[in-house]
């Protein structure tokens, strides 16, 4: 039972840690708003530009942002993949590998 607290303890430290970081990176409301306009009426091409951008900003919190950028690579358009396949390398590139 006594290993049990110090696990339970650790995990509690890690979790306040973790919320305060995402803290940082939270992004403005306007901000919000811009993001889930552009992806509600714009082109392709701006839907994975402002993904990116979503990414770039919240690297370590945007999971699913990035697997949704990914599904846009497997489009029936050639060009819009290829879009988002340049996206998704550029965002490996310089900001998750790095």
């Amino acid at each position: 039972m006594y290993t049990l607290k110090l696990v339970y303890n650790k995990f509690n430290k890690i979790l306040i840690k973790a919320k305060k970081h995402y803290k940082s990176y939270e992004i403005s409301r306007s901000d919000e708003l811009w993001i889930k306009k552009i992806m509600d009426s714009g082109t392709f091409k701006d839907k994975v530009s402002a993904l990116s951008i979503y990414i770039r900003d919240n690297p370590k919190f945007s999971l699913k942002t990035l697997e949704n950028l990914i599904l846009m690579c497997n489009n029936k358009s050639k060009r819009e993949s290829l879009t988002a396949i340049n996206a998704v390398k550029d965002i490996f590139n310089e900001v998750l590998i790095n």
